[in-house]
Order: structure tokens, then sequence, then C-alpha cells
């Protein structure tokens, strides 16, 4: 995991797509599952791949944890996502329906209980 903190601080998302599956092969857990489809998303909206990005996202969306099962996960991830979204919707001419999805990831991230996300802010 540390990898992959480097390369987004080096911005290399391309390298990140391509580590995911190793990733995926050495960790199995449903856990991490939920880490490796967010870490996916961020950097295929990086990357500029917005439909592969919004089917999985769409997905992470769609996850109704059990309690408090997986909603860590899911919540952190969605945080990183937003923050992704929001970069992009910042410094590019993407989809439109990216401004949505920023809007339902920001909610659904204040409905797993985090109620101050701002996706201009550092997490």
């Amino acid at each position: 995991m540390q990898q992959v903190n480097d390369l987004t601080q080096q911005r290399v998302f391309t390298e990140i797509l391509a580590l995911v599956p190793r990733m995926r092969v050495m960790d199995t857990s449903v856990y991490d599952r939920v880490t490796f489809d967010a870490i996916e998303v961020v950097a295929q909206l990086h990357t500029g791949g917005y439909k592969t990005a919004t089917r999985g996202l769409d997905t992470l969306l769609d996850l109704e944890p059990t309690g408090n099962h997986l909603a860590l996960q899911l919540r952190f991830g969605l945080m990183k996502i937003a923050e992704a979204l929001h970069e992009v919707l910042q410094r590019s001419e993407p989809p439109v329906a990216l401004r949505d999805y920023l809007d339902r990831t920001v909610g659904r991230v204040r409905e797993l209980g985090w109620h101050s996300c701002d996706p201009s802010a550092e997490v």
C-alpha cells in the first residue's frame, strides 16, 4: 500500500492502474477489495477513464455495509474519490455527469457518518 501512496504523491496514476490487479491477487479480503476498488476509481479519474471510473463508483455507491462492517473502508475510499472528482472537475473539462457523481459521493460519505466531508479539504 505504501507504493500506492508514493505513486499517488508522484501523480503516476497509470502505474497505479497496473499495480492494482497484482494487489488484488495478493489480498482477497472483502475489506481490501473495497479499498482496491476505490484506488482504481481514483486512478481512472486522473487518467481520463471516466466511463470505467463511474461504473466502479456506482458499485461503491450502491454498497450497503451491515452495521460497521465495511463502513470505514467504504467511507474512506469514497472520501478519496470525492477529492479526485473535485480535482478533476477543477482542472479539465470532464463529462458534466461527474459533477453529479461528486454530489452523490459526498452525500454517501455523509450518510456513512462523515458529516464534515469537504472534497476540497485534505483528508
